[in-house]
Formats: C-alpha cells, structure tokens, sequence
C-alpha cells in the first residue's frame, strides 16, 4: 500500500524582494522563479570604496549606511539605479557619479563574482550568501533585510 505525504501550511508569501545590487534597496516583486542559485537577479552587483577597494558593509562602517535608501531594480539581465523618478544603468559612468555624489566618496559598481573565484572588473562578495531567506512577519520590516 502507498503511503501518503501529508504536508501542513506553516505560513504564506506575504512579499517577494530582489536586490541586484548589494547592501543597496531593491524591488519587490509579483511573483518569480527560483533557480539553483536563488531568485534570478539577487544580488549580482556589489559596491566598492574606490579610496580602498573596500566591499560595502553598511552594518558595520557607518559611510556605507545611506546606502540602502539608494534602490535598484533590473531590466533585464543589467541592474539600474533609481533617483527622483530616473533610472540609471548601474554600469554606465553616471551610475559611479551618482552614487560617490550621494554618499560622498569615491566608490564604483561592478558585477560580482561568484564567492570564491576571481574575474577582472568584477568584484567578490564580502560573504557566501545563502539562495533565499525566509523571514518571519513578526519582525520589523526594515530589519528583515539580509545583507
């Protein structure tokens, strides 16, 4: 005889998040595809200190924390930056301009790396970052972000 899998609700999707570019805010979602590697877009962007080469870690240097009130999005397969209703190719000049002038230093964006390896004009993470968190409502908003 067959043994039957019985599965129980434990909750449900209240918001679906994407953040092309790490340590920066991002866009949420109707609905997505989740892939080996995650949801297709997450974090596949970081932000360096171009003073020196620093990953952006707003948790813990407090010249990163405005950071997250910048917000990305992807068009396709690229990430753009959004500002006062524009949007702006994350790797276009303006993007680099746009946010050194906004956190008021030298920092530059480029594509990640997967954790680990090495690629020019690429930069690693600061973490091998898991495919997809779960988070609870019971917590804060803002504090749910993992980053």
């Amino acid at each position: 005889m067959a043994r039957r899998r019985i599965m129980t609700a434990f909750g449900r999707i209240k918001e679906i998040w994407r953040y092309p570019i790490s340590s920066m805010g991002g866009e949420r979602l109707d609905g997505t595809e989740l892939a080996q590697g995650g949801i297709p877009g997450d974090r596949i962007w970081g932000i360096i200190d171009r003073r020196d080469g620093a990953v952006a870690a707003p948790e813990k240097r407090k010249h990163w924390r405005p950071l997250p009130n910048l917000v990305a999005r992807l068009k396709g397969d690229r990430p753009e930056i959004g500002l006062d209703g524009s949007w702006i190719d994350a790797g276009s000049s303006l993007a680099g301009e746009l946010v050194s002038a906004f956190l008021d230093f030298p920092a530059a964006l480029h594509p990640h790396v997967r954790f680990g390896s090495e690629a020019r004009d690429h930069i690693a993470p600061r973490y091998q970052r898991a495919d997809i968190h779960i988070v609870t409502s019971a917590l804060d908003e803002q504090a749910r972000r993992p980053d």
